[in-house]
């Protein structure tokens, strides 16, 4: 598992814990303890909840152990922890640049430019939305994801390419891949990030 994947098992599972804790009034903690040593609710229809609620927390501990893991071993690392800060810093970036394309108005009335974020997934799309007679307009400008580290484009249609927007804002070539190129091609379009 990635740290990010990790960290958004360690949020849902805490999700979980919490929707049980309001439902009987109890920590995590306390009820994992009275389970281990054997404990049974006093109704019997909380047994199913208990059941589960004790292997969300074991699940829970166990994607804490494994972040801990991860951090120990980025924490030896020194560019490893600055990996993570140009992750954040790279979720800005194209922030700003959907910004930019947002305030740029379509010609035709009917289209609206629409930005998707997901920090959670790391998915950030642009997209236009309308009717240009007699056809429904639903596509994507570009479709760029944060995943280990880098910036994935999954779809550029910009007139300039998406690409050389992100090497402006400072983003090496390295840490740009063409995903909309076939896995075999991608080494020889990377290239041309590199040329000036």
């Amino acid at each position: 598992m990635t740290l990010e994947e990790i960290l958004l098992d360690i949020h849902a599972l805490e999700k979980d814990m919490h929707y049980f804790e309001r439902k009987y009034g109890i920590r995590t903690e306390t009820l994992y303890a009275a389970y281990m040593n054997g404990e049974e609710p006093e109704d019997d229809a909380w047994v199913m909840d208990f059941g589960e609620w004790a292997s969300v927390y074991r699940t829970w501990l166990e994607r804490q152990a494994a972040y801990r893991d991860a951090m120990q071993k980025l924490q030896q690392d020194p560019d490893s922890i600055i990996g993570l800060v140009h992750v954040e810093n790279y979720r800005d970036i194209i922030e700003r640049i959907i910004a930019a394309h947002l305030a740029y108005i379509p010609q035709e009335r009917d289209i609206e430019t629409l930005a998707i974020s997901d920090h959670e997934s790391g998915n950030y799309l642009l997209m236009d939305l309308g009717w240009q007679k007699p056809r429904r307009i639903h596509s994507v400008i570009f479709h760029l994801r944060v995943q280990d580290g880098k910036i994935w484009i999954e779809q550029d249609w910009t007139e300039g390419g998406v690409a050389r927007e992100l090497l402006k804002a400072g983003v090496p070539p390295q840490d740009i891949v063409l995903g909309f190129q076939p896995p075999d091609m991608r080494p020889y379009a990377q290239e041309l990030l590199t040329v000036p």
